[in-house]
């Protein structure tokens, strides 16, 4: 089954940070596509070309004279500019080992001031069913106070899953990824998702945790084992699977957190509840508390 994942590229730092992460899983796990896209913004149009002494307009506006002239040579310029992002992400994933085959690049003309919203509607039209965005290294309270890509797509269930990369992996840590589990249908999913994303590649490996917080250790075996078998059913070989009870003392984003960060896990893997994540961040949850500050780690959040 492929995996289809589309990776919003803006040319910045972080943005390539995504790229690079995405081509590290991507160059071993062959049933990853990889779209590429890049959006212009449609309202972003600078003061230059507005500028003028004198104007006209037969619907009553103030625009200089040669307008159509200054405004084609900005959309050209942004053309230009956004397709050296894309040419410059695609040759990372290229360096990264992703054949060719398995990438694409999109120009996307924006109809909104917000690249999340195009980001989301081209997956939805085109059956991409995971975005990729780095972070900007802020809060997401910031985030949420001022806005941004990041925020957008986490402020309601969007029906696709998403990957939030915070840094350039390590080689290491890319090897594990981390899944918290609580026994839930939404826990379930992350573990469906991770399975099928890269079951197929030997050289990763899926750390099942489960923090115990109202259940006895027996109980949450239960748990463990039943996720264990969900993906020996999937033909995941055990020796790429380990199972942890987490302490049941810590609250379950921060067990995760100092796990990843103890053993040098790049990836932390969680599912959704299906509820806005702005109520999150009001009455609390482990998608709030993994992302509310920069950490460190990759989230993926499984919808």
């Amino acid at each position: 089954m492929e995996t289809r994942v589309q990776v919003g590229v803006d040319g910045s730092r972080h943005a390539l940070a995504a790229v690079a992460y995405v081509g590290g899983i991507a160059a071993e796990v062959d049933a990853i596509h990889v779209r590429l896209l890049h959006v212009m913004a449609p309202f972003a149009v600078p003061l230059w070309v507005h500028d003028a002494r004198v104007g006209y307009d037969p619907l009553g506006g103030r625009f200089p004279e040669d307008y159509p002239n200054r405004l084609e040579t900005w959309r050209s310029d942004q053309q230009k500019r956004g397709q050296r992002a894309l040419d410059l992400a695609k040759e990372l994933l290229l360096q990264s080992g992703v054949p060719a085959k398995r990438i694409e690049t999109t120009l996307e003309e924006g109809e909104s001031h917000r690249p999340s919203r195009e980001l989301r509607k081209t997956a939805e039209r085109d059956g991409f069913d995971t975005i990729v965005v780095g972070r900007r290294g802020v809060s997401m309270w910031h985030e949420f106070a001022f806005g941004g890509t990041t925020e957008d797509l986490l402020r309601y269930p969007i029906g696709r899953h998403l990957w939030v990369i915070e840094s350039e992996p390590s080689i290491s840590g890319m090897r594990d990824l981390l899944v918290g589990i609580d026994g839930s249908d939404n826990g379930k999913r992350a573990v469906d998702y991770v399975a099928a994303t890269v079951g197929s590649a030997a050289l990763f490996n899926i750390v099942l945790a489960h923090v115990p917080r109202r259940r006895s250790v027996e109980d949450s075996q239960r748990v463990l084992d039943e996720a264990y078998d969900r993906l020996r059913a999937r033909g995941i070989a055990p020796e790429r699977i380990e199972t942890r009870i987490l302490d049941p003392s810590m609250k379950t984003a921060d067990a995760l957190l100092k796990d990843a960060r103890d053993n040098d896990r790049e990836t932390i893997v969680i599912g959704r509840r299906g509820r806005s994540t702005l109520r999150e961040f009001i009455f609390g949850g482990v998608t709030e508390r993994l992302l509310r500050y920069p950490i460190g780690r990759s989230v993926w959040i499984v919808d």
